[in-house]
């Protein structure tokens, strides 16, 4: 459905007469600025081979940051609940590993289709990772072998877990946990 204002054959549209209110002097020739509100707030009734190629550029690129906007709000309102990231972890305090652990957990279990596979788990919590934590799994990460010879903490996260604990855990767990301080 093409509306009077539309514009026709590539050109201007038709405002009709002019007002008493108008420019003498305008000639029409600078009506970029109707055109390009119509485009932008009346898009469905507008028929893309009446455009210019300018402005079907624009009015193409302004449907897809409003596609792109209005999905975003859709699910940021989906009812979740916003979690904090993790705290980094750098493995010289040992205690702060389980609290890193839980955080990370938390983050899995706001957004499941993020985390749907451990390998997204593991790059994820590596990425929280910094000094000798970081270290320790740097070499492997920065290795170019066949992926035949990765690690198995690369794409398990059960093994990753393990594989921090072992390094940079507490070594009595339950003694270090009855010692601290009620």
């Amino acid at each position: 459905m093409m509306d009077s204002a539309a514009p026709t054959e590539g050109g201007p549209p038709d405002d009709g007469p002019p007002d008493s209110d108008s420019d003498p002097l305008d000639d029409g020739s600078n009506d970029n600025e109707d055109i390009y509100g119509d485009l932008f707030s009346e898009t469905r009734d507008l028929d893309y081979a009446d455009l210019p190629p300018e402005s079907r550029v624009l009015l193409q690129l302004s449907q897809a940051i409003s596609h792109f906007s209005t999905s975003n709000r859709s699910s940021d309102n989906s009812g979740k609940t916003k979690v904090c990231e993790p705290d980094t972890f750098d493995g010289t305090n040992p205690r702060k590993l389980c609290a890193f652990l839980v955080q990370c957990k938390l983050n899995f279990q706001s957004c499941p289709s993020a985390f749907h596979d451990d390998r997204n788990k593991v790059t994820f919590a590596q990425s929280y990772l910094k000094g000798m934590a970081l270290e320790w799994f740097e070499p492997d990460l920065l290795s170019s072998g066949t992926p035949d010879n990765r690690p198995l903490w690369m794409d398990d996260y059960m093994e990753f877990m393990t594989e921090l604990q072992q390094n940079f855990g507490p070594h009595d767990p339950q003694g270090d946990t009855e010692a601290q301080p009620t």
